[in-house]
């Protein structure tokens, strides 16, 4: 397992999978990726584009939660 860590930002919304090695790889058509200076609007067009070391968090129980009592407050 790798001790790379995704900025706080990102890491809300996404998580690595399978990454292993340095934080700074190149990934072919992808080119050149730094998870240290990964911002939220590069890992959206990555998921977008396929690349298969990020993903999407699964939404916890308790998140949807959260997110529906923000709505019922409206």
């Amino acid at each position: 397992m790798s001790k790379v860590k995704l900025p706080t930002e990102v890491a809300e919304k996404y998580e690595l999978v399978d990454w292993v090695g340095g934080n700074r790889q190149t990934f072919g058509r992808h080119g050149l990726i730094d998870i240290d200076k990964m911002t939220l609007r590069r890992a959206d067009a990555l998921v977008r584009a396929g690349f298969p070391k990020l993903r999407i968090k699964p939404v916890s129980s308790t998140y949807a939660k959260k997110e529906e009592d923000k709505s019922s407050k409206k």
